[in-house]
């Protein structure tokens, strides 16, 4: 059965392990077992990871802490990424990040609005660049616009929709970007 690690946690994580949990041996990291913001939770997690084909990073934050929010959305993941490339791992990274990135700015926007959108620029062009450089394994980005979640109030697109296109990724290889 192939195995996935669902970094991060959050909403999208719990669909997807209902949908998903006889389909997958799956494994979360969520806030209450893993920081993403600290380096050596980051660098115990890695040696962990190794042994899964997928690995899915759902971390994200929007909210008034700025350095927390580059940290969630940022650093975490793209040091993660970093650490398993090191390591020459051979499975599949998706990162789930946000369609906000793609429009980063406009008039009147919020500071706090201003950060989260470039934080999801910053990490989806991070995984753009890694698989530009052909190393060893698979990354992938999903880029959705606001869905169902408690982050979002649960306005926006049924999150089943994100969810079907992360299984949709899983199953083939071929598909790195999608902008939902």
């Amino acid at each position: 059965m192939t195995t996935v690690a669902l970094v991060g946690g959050g909403d999208l994580a719990d669909v997807f392990c209902e949908k998903n949990k006889n389909n997958y041996k799956i494994k979360i990291y969520t806030h209450s077992n893993f920081d993403i913001t600290d380096q050596d939770n980051c660098n115990a997690l890695v040696d962990q990871l190794l042994d899964f084909h997928a690995i899915v990073i759902t971390a994200g934050y929007m909210g008034n802490d700025i350095w927390k929010m580059w940290l969630t959305n940022t650093v975490g993941p793209s040091y993660i990424i970093n650490k398993l490339i090191e390591k020459n791992y051979s499975g599949h990274v998706i990162v789930i990040s946000s369609n906000a990135g793609n429009w980063t700015s406009w008039p009147d926007i919020d500071l706090t609005r201003l950060s989260y959108n470039n934080t999801k620029n910053a990490i989806s062009n991070f995984v753009h660049g890694v698989k530009q450089k052909n190393y060893k394994g698979k990354y992938s980005v999903i880029e959705p616009s606001k869905f169902k979640s408690s982050m979002s109030n649960f306005q926006g697109h049924d999150i089943n929709t994100i969810v079907n296109v992360l299984e949709f990724m899983l199953a083939n290889d071929t598909i790195w970007n999608v902008k939902i």
